[in-house]
């Protein structure tokens, strides 16, 4: 028997959040993901990790890093990472390999920034911004959050992935807050105590934004794109980061549109049938290949596009 018109709320009502945390979680956020959705999130949210100066220094690097060079290619990968353990939670090896990757590549980078990775709190910030980033990003535009059931299952859920990263000595991650208001209170005492970010963190940031801008939007619209991540971003962040808001009117439009879209999205639209992870391993080689292809398109000309709009920025830290 095929599937209902809306079926994922069935499905999850079935479900004990203490017991089935992974499914639930997976049927929270692996239908509503793609890639315009990830990279969206991974805009807004990214910002809010690197204020710190040593979570800013081995993103942005001595030269813009990924973030400059390869900045589609990043977004992806992450979302790939973010879709990839979503779908197969803490419990599978395939999620194991993937945690295994990023841990392999801080071990990388800590030789080149020892002690930018030993503060367990990025860590920590990082892996609770995942699971509250729908709920803050629901209740930002004035709709319903998650329900209890699916706050419960987020925070046992990504409280599983912290188990399976380590900091600089291979030191165990082993402050995870103990349930959701933990790590909301947890989070908000970060956010409201920020200092102001380095240089390399504003500009890190403005590449975030700026990425989502330029992949999305045509030339003559990248504003309207930019607006997008920077009215989801946390006050706080853009504070200590040294970047304008949006207008309030412009924000209070941008995120009513955003909030429209979603409600069509989430409440009008039947369920999808297939999640975002499965979309993905169906891909075809071919696929996968004209996809890298357009990514580092993209790529070539963002470097061109940012280094025009931030000049002055980075001969000021070059």
């Amino acid at each position: 028997m095929g599937k209902s018109r809306k079926w994922i709320k069935s499905e999850m009502e079935k479900l004990h959040p203490e017991k089935d945390y992974e499914q639930i979680w997976r049927l929270s956020i692996s239908y509503k993901l793609d890639d315009f959705i990830m990279n969206l999130f991974y805009a807004a949210m990214f910002p809010n990790i690197i204020v710190p100066e040593q979570a800013a220094r081995p993103v942005w690097r001595e030269d813009g890093g990924k973030v400059l060079h390869r900045s589609t290619h990043r977004a992806q990968q992450t979302g790939n990472f973010v879709s990839l353990v979503s779908w197969y939670g803490a419990s599978d090896p395939r999620t194991r390999k993937a945690v295994d990757h990023i841990n392999s590549l801080h071990r990388h980078w800590m030789k080149r920034y020892p002690g930018d990775f030993s503060d367990v709190n990025d860590y920590i910030y990082t892996l609770s911004t995942f699971a509250v980033l729908q709920d803050r990003l629901l209740v930002t535009l004035g709709l319903p959050g998650l329900s209890e059931k699916e706050k419960v299952a987020a925070h046992l859920f990504w409280r599983d992935i912290s188990q399976l990263f380590y900091t600089e000595g291979r030191k165990p991650l082993q402050q995870f807050p103990g349930d959701w208001n933990e790590m909301i209170s947890y989070m908000e005492k970060i956010e409201n105590s920020r200092v102001p970010g380095t240089k390399q963190a504003h500009l890190a940031a403005e590449a975030f934004f700026d990425q989502f801008a330029f992949r999305y939007f045509p030339w003559g619209l990248r504003w309207l794109g930019r607006m997008l991540p920077v009215c989801l971003c946390l006050p706080t962040t853009l504070e200590a980061l040294d970047i304008q808001p949006v207008n309030s009117i412009l924000s209070w439009f941008v995120k009513q549109c955003l909030a429209i879209w979603i409600t069509v999205l989430i409440d009008w639209l039947p369920d999808p049938k297939k999640a975002d992870w499965e979309v993905r391993e169906e891909q075809t080689p071919s696929e996968r290949v004209k996809q890298n292809k357009r990514a580092s398109d993209l790529d070539k000309g963002f470097v061109m596009y940012f280094s025009r709009r931030h000049r002055a920025e980075i001969e000021d830290i070059s």
